[in-house]
């Protein structure tokens, strides 16, 4: 004869009391570490944006947008995350040679393929951005190079296809 297996029993009733003296023990312990810090700035604090932009322009290694919420907001150059930049050369032996900011060939010395950017970036796509942020771009806005302290979030997980 068989008997069913059982896969889940009910286990002895556990007191909450010694749990919680074990958390309340652990957090009090924990206040008297110092937390790890951001750089701070002159005053004292780093404030990081997030904030959501209407693509306005496109560009092969940044964005041109402006705040959704805001359409008289001033333009804002957003850098685009590292891997879908034209700067991205090569990586792992493949190197990129690129036709514009959403199409490229990749090649390791033996197989060439086309690649898209998918989704592509398109005017009035929104996206999310965060500052400040050191993306190693310049851009030359209103006739001055300008570091841009923007970067892409990338939460639509854009990224490189082969094209068919």
């Amino acid at each position: 004869m068989t008997r069913p297996i059982t896969l889940f029993q009910r286990g002895p009733v556990v007191p909450l009391d010694p749990l919680n003296q074990l958390v309340d023990d652990f957090n009090r312990r924990s206040r008297a570490v110092p937390r790890p810090r951001q750089r701070m700035s002159a005053s004292g604090s780093v404030p990081v944006v997030v904030a959501r932009f209407s693509i306005y322009q496109l560009a092969n290694d940044y964005l041109i947008a402006r705040t959704v919420d805001d359409t008289d907001a001033p333009l804002q150059w957003i850098a685009k995350p590292d891997d879908l930049r034209t700067t991205h050369t090569s990586h792992n032996g493949v190197t990129f040679t690129y036709t514009d900011g959403s199409t490229r060939s990749a090649t390791d010395g033996t197989t060439t393929e086309t690649q898209v950017l998918t989704p592509p970036y398109v005017v009035g796509d929104v996206i999310l951005a965060l500052a400040p942020v050191v993306t190693g771009l310049r851009a030359t806005i209103n006739g001055t190079v300008t570091a841009l302290n923007w970067i892409d979030l990338n939460i639509t997980a854009r990224q490189w296809a082969v094209s068919e």
